[in-house]
């Protein structure tokens, strides 16, 4: 459980940080579609690679590493989800 804390943790970070770079250079007139495209690609991303890692420690056999960022994954689609839509609601 303790290896799960740190890739969630870690994938978390990640994603504040990006999520803080792109509301900071959203500007203009229609910010929020701008920065809800652009979340909703960078958390594709995050997620197919989380789900790939997973994948590779599945098939090295190696079934609680691959769960933890298989979790991580699902993690990061929730909360990067209810973040593009939070946002795009103002």
């Amino acid at each position: 459980m303790n290896s799960l804390k740190k890739i969630a943790g870690l994938n978390l970070l990640i994603m504040l940080i990006y999520t803080l770079l792109v509301s900071v250079l959203s500007t203009g007139n229609q910010w929020q579609m701008g920065f809800m495209i652009f979340m909703a690609v960078l958390i594709a991303v995050h997620v197919g690679i989380n789900f790939i890692v997973s994948l590779i420690f599945f098939v090295q056999r190696n079934r609680n590493m691959g769960r933890n960022y298989l979790l991580s994954a699902l993690l990061v689609l929730a909360i990067g989800f209810s973040t593009c839509f939070g946002i795009a609601s103002f």
